[in-house]
């Protein structure tokens, strides 16, 4: 069974964001795959829950690794991994890292209207901002 091109894409943005908006334990039920009509496809992601921050001191910034690492990634681990696991360009890649990283104030802004308490509402919206910012380079 063929995996189409647009599964690979929707694998990238999921790890991507998994990783920006430090959701690390949902990687792993996002990355199970269903079969549908001869098609696969991964599973809905419906929760980009932050789980770092509720945590003293995380160790991982993904709950799998990716090219071997499970911290320290900058923008291109992200490319390597969607260039040689993935079959992308970089080009591609990059196109939908910075299509990505474009929307962070909108991320920033739902953040506010979230339900985090004041502390941890800011502590978030520093989390995204600075891994954005490793990103951006």
């Amino acid at each position: 069974m063929k995996i189409e091109d647009n599964l690979l894409l929707s694998c990238f943005k999921e790890l991507f964001l998994t990783f920006l908006l430090a959701t690390k334990t949902c990687i792993l039920k996002f990355f199970i795959t269903n079969r549908k009509k001869q098609k696969i496809q991964l599973t809905p992601a419906y929760d980009f829950l932050n789980t770092t921050i509720a945590m003293a001191n995380p160790e991982e910034e993904l709950a799998l690794s990716l090219k071997g690492k499970k911290k320290g990634f900058k923008k291109s681990d992200f490319v390597l991994f969607a260039v040689s696991d993935l079959c992308m360009t970089d080009i591609r890649a990059n196109k939908e890292i910075n299509t990505m990283l474009s929307v962070i104030p909108e991320w920033i802004k739902m953040i506010d209207h979230s339900f985090l308490s004041i502390d941890m509402n800011k502590e978030y919206k520093n989390l995204v901002t600075k891994r954005a910012k490793r990103l951006s380079g």
